[in-house]
């Protein structure tokens, strides 16, 4: 995939042009760096000006989202997942530099000579920005102050507003998905810029949430969103001409979706784009296994067997242990979570590949590594070389997006579930039997997670989206949307072992870990020794599910814990602000 150096470059002038603008305390004031009558004069200023406005587009991070959700154990805990996150007196998310830019170019982009067409495109990005911004804050604290220009720093009205009310807020973001979606251009490429079908995109994301959120709680206007939500997917899946990615390899193609250097176009809708050529790397696949994080037993527990059954309805299947319980699986779990069948190319010899064993004590607090993005490359494990794109929105996701909105709104048809959900399952193979069909029957399992929840097809559903996009950062913002906060308070566990002494995990035929009463005076050679209650601790004492936190009390408060508080100083200084619920 070309990139465009002349482009990254300029993003980066304009990014320092926004840096050294003034602020005022609220971070609110126009940019004075740039001259609208000697900035905005052409089609290209509009381009050069709205390339700064991609900061907001996440990159990297989005690899390690999860580990603030119950998908994730990590060393050291999460306090937000914990329920110990505590009232910040600055920061805390609450930011208004980024909607200060944004709102300067839709006040100025008027000067320009260009054409209408033109205009609208970037505004249309803008708008979009917009819209992402406000989304974002939204989610994070409900009710904030709805700003649609620039402050002059005398105005004391604006600077000292009080939050306007979620539901005026998110209809200003509709109408800017809307202008955004039906005025920016189609064009494709390259991948990290902004079309009309990312933006069509993101609204079916920013709407699906907005939707649910109000649905759970009982709140007006939930299927309006809903309905812009599944309209938004539909239009995308119709006229995008985007499809998932496959070489006909089911095995390894979702595996080699998220490896890639260069993401595939035909799923990929907007990335967030690496290149060892321009300097532009990360660290994911160096930081693979050594930096505290490991996906829970429940998560795991998630996945189909292949033939389209419920693991956890497999007898034993609490007991059965890392060396058996990814047989005859969703072919995503091996895919996604280290395993006995996975391999790497040995470091010493490229000829040769093995079976890595799971960091544990240590890099995985509960033995469950993630592979999903991990690039097999020696050299793209040094600490800031890997290079595979971020995939920020995927066509996975619009399609899960459609299928969910459908089945919240009770139009859901078989169609629809073959159009989007037995799509992502015929990629990995699971066909025929393993589809999902309307008559399936209600899970015990997923039934007791949602209680809220009496719809066989939307417990489906969400297994169906927890699987597809694991590890993409997703899950908390979903069961923040789901009012399901009860799963963050639950106990993560690890893989089980039914007691103390040496494993063979990686099934090579030698032995690799042992766990011990005390560690012997005579070590067995390649065996990683964990004692019993001072590296490791078990469920049931010597034996169970690996415990990362067996002191740990969770809590999650349903009248405080779905929002995050204010920063004291921003009260302090803004009389008419109000404190979310709880966070007094």
């Amino acid at each position: 995939m070309l990139k465009n150096i002349g482009i990254y470059l300029s993003i980066v002038i304009i990014l320092i042009c926004f840096g050294s603008c003034k602020k005022d305390f609220l971070d609110k004031l126009p940019i004075t760096d740039i001259a609208p009558q000697t900035f905005f004069k052409n089609e290209k200023d509009l381009e050069l000006y709205c390339n700064g406005l991609y900061s907001l587009v996440p990159g990297a991070g989005i690899m390690t989202d999860d580990t603030q959700s119950d998908n994730m154990e990590t060393l050291p805990y999460d306090k937000v997942v914990a329920g110990e996150y505590l009232v910040p007196s600055t920061g805390g998310g609450w930011s208004w530099s980024y909607l200060r830019s944004v709102n300067y170019f839709l006040e100025n982009y008027g000067k320009a000579n260009a054409a209408a067409e033109a205009k609208n495109h970037y505004v249309g990005v803008a708008r979009l920005f917009r819209a992402w911004f406000y989304f974002d804050k939204v989610k994070r604290f409900g009710n904030v102050p709805w700003y649609s220009g620039t402050m002059n720093i005398n105005d004391e009205a604006q600077l000292y507003k009080p939050q306007d009310p979620r539901t005026l807020v998110m209809d200003s973001v509709l109408k800017d998905l809307d202008y955004a979606s039906a005025n920016i251009r189609t064009s494709k490429t390259p991948l990290w810029t902004i079309n009309r079908y990312v933006a069509l995109s993101l609204k079916s994301r920013i709407c699906l949430f907005e939707g649910t959120w109000r649905k759970y709680r009982g709140i007006a206007d939930a299927d309006r969103f809903l309905i812009a939500a599944k309209d938004a997917a539909k239009k995308v899946i119709d006229e995008g001409g985007y499809s998932l990615y496959t070489t006909g390899k089911p095995d390894v193609d979702y595996l080699n979706l998220f490896a890639m250097s260069d993401a595939p176009q035909n799923e990929v809708i907007l990335a967030y784009e690496y290149s060892t050529i321009l300097n532009l790397r990360h660290a994911f696949s160096a930081e693979s296994g050594a930096y505290g994080r490991g996906f829970t037993k429940e998560m795991v527990n998630s996945y189909l067997m292949k033939d389209g059954t419920p693991f956890t309805s497999v007898a034993g299947y609490a007991t059965k242990t890392y060396m058996d319980e990814f047989e005859n699986r969703d072919p995503r779990l091996i895919q996604t979570v280290l395993n006995p069948l996975y391999t790497r190319t040995d470091r010493t010899d490229a000829s040769k590949r093995f079976s890595p064993i799971p960091k544990i004590p240590g890099g995985t607090p509960t033995g469950y590594l993630q592979v999903k993005f991990y690039q097999d490359d020696p050299i793209k494990e040094i600490y800031g070389q890997s290079d595979n794109d971020a995939p920020v929105i995927r066509y996975a996701e619009v399609l899960l997006n459609y299928a969910e909105a459908m089945a919240e709104l009770g139009t859901i048809t078989q169609a629809d579930l073959d159009l989007t959900i037995n799509k992502l399952r015929d990629r990995v193979g699971m066909t025929g039997a393993a589809h999902l069909n309307m008559g399936v029957a209600i899970d015990p399992v997923l039934a007791a997670q949602y209680p809220d929840v009496s719809s066989a097809l939307i417990l489906e559903i969400r297994r169906e989206r927890r699987v597809e996009l694991a590890g993409e950062g997703f899950r908390y913002s979903d069961i923040l949307r789901w009012k399901a906060g009860n799963l963050l308070a639950k106990k993560f566990y690890g893989i089980y072992f039914p007691g103390l002494g040496e494993y063979d995990l990686t099934k090579d035929g030698k032995l690799d870990f042992a766990i011990v009463a005390a560690i012997p005076a005579v070590k067995t050679p390649g065996v990683t020794y964990a004692v019993i209650n001072k590296d490791i601790y078990l469920s049931n004492g010597n034996s169970g599910n690996i415990v990362p936190y067996p002191n740990q009390t969770k809590t999650f408060n349903e009248n405080k814990n779905y929002l995050f508080p204010i920063p004291t100083s921003e009260l302090l200084l803004n009389k008419n602000l109000i404190q979310n619920p709880g966070w007094q």
